[in-house]
């Protein structure tokens, strides 16, 4: 063989090699690097005030625990940043976490909806949730049905005070024409307790928390809310909103999972009816047969009778042959939040 080619052989094996070395030398110094730095975690102080459905403390045989959406929310945040946590202020108002962010007794506060006067005081993160106002009455009031304004007017409403769901709450008086008298209670236990003595007719709050003997007679002002930390804050905003875009990737519909966890699971909580469709239960009930109007069907015997052929016969149970819709203009389909 020519021994300027042997050579040649023998000096790439000698690049391959010198190469292979280098590769094996860093695969083994970069993984302990990064696990370092993934190690470095930093405690943030939480605004933690008590609200039932979004942050709870109880105790078991095993000691104090958390739940919660807020707090299931941090715990899903921590496996995707290096942050963890101390709670601090169970005791206080939702406005004394304010306080105490801007004073900076803490760190972070979650469940914030924008205002123009909190967006020039605070930083926000991305969004972390959707949430609406709710006019909740006790369940055995019959004074009060879904969405029968009318009968609104006069009611005695217990709200948080400096809570921006109370605005919301004038500017659905003011759209649908009915008058109130506000009591304003400085914490949830305050107005859930006012509610169940009788002190007012019904109360304000975020669908977020948890209703007991309670039913909802009205839903307005769904908007999205956030984690909250002061302005200087830009490397913990940073690492909030990596940790969030990481959930969204991994977690799936981690908002709505959370909400539906903490909120429609709880067979306490009831939505109002509606006289009619008060009348459509009591009619199933009673064992009246109870069938769409059929007056309004522009389909003929046959089309009907091949319909009802279909595979979807056994499915006559479905809401859609058995409930009637009232038609809804387009605007409110299309704009609206019912």
């Amino acid at each position: 063989m020519d021994k300027r080619i042997t050579r040649g052989t023998t000096w790439i094996k000698r690049i391959v090699a010198g190469v292979l070395c280098f590769v094996v030398f860093m695969t083994t110094i970069w993984p302990t690097t990064a696990y370092a730095a993934e190690s470095e975690t930093k405690t943030i102080r939480v605004g933690y005030f008590a609200f039932p459905g979004y942050h709870e403390i109880y105790q078991d045989e095993n000691g104090t625990h958390g739940r919660g959406y807020g707090f299931d929310f941090l715990q899903l945040l921590r496996k995707y940043t290096n942050l963890n946590y101390q709670y601090i202020g169970y005791e206080n108002s939702w406005q004394e976490m304010l306080e105490m962010l801007r004073s900076g007794q803490i760190d972070v506060v979650t469940s914030a909806r924008k205002t123009s006067q909190r967006e020039k005081e605070f930083a926000f993160s991305t969004s972390i949730g959707t949430s609406n106002a709710e006019l909740c009455v006790r369940s055995e009031d019959s004074r009060f049905e879904l969405n029968d304004y009318g009968s609104f007017d006069g009611m005695t409403i217990g709200v948080l005070r400096g809570n921006s769901r109370n605005n919301d709450l004038a500017a659905l008086a003011q759209e649908k024409g009915f008058s109130y008298r506000t009591v304003e209670y400085e914490d949830e236990s305050e107005l859930t307790e006012a509610l169940r003595s009788g002190a007012v007719d019904g109360i304000v709050a975020s669908s977020l928390r948890k209703h007991t003997d309670e039913k909802i007679v009205a839903r307005f002002a769904l908007e999205e809310f956030y984690v909250i930390v002061r302005k200087e804050d830009t490397d913990l905003l940073n690492e909030i909103n990596r940790g969030i875009e990481q959930m969204d990737q991994n977690e799936g519909d981690w908002r709505n999972k959370l909400f539906y966890k903490y909120t429609t699971n709880n067979p306490e909580s009831v939505l109002s009816f509606t006289p009619e469709e008060q009348a459509y239960i009591r009619a199933v009930q009673s064992g009246e047969k109870v069938i769409p109007d059929r007056s309004c069907c522009r389909c003929s015997e046959r089309e009907v009778l091949s319909y009802l052929h279909r595979i979807s016969r056994p499915l006559l149970n479905r809401i859609d042959l058995h409930v009637e819709v009232r038609q809804m203009q387009y605007v409110i389909i299309n704009g609206a939040y019912i």
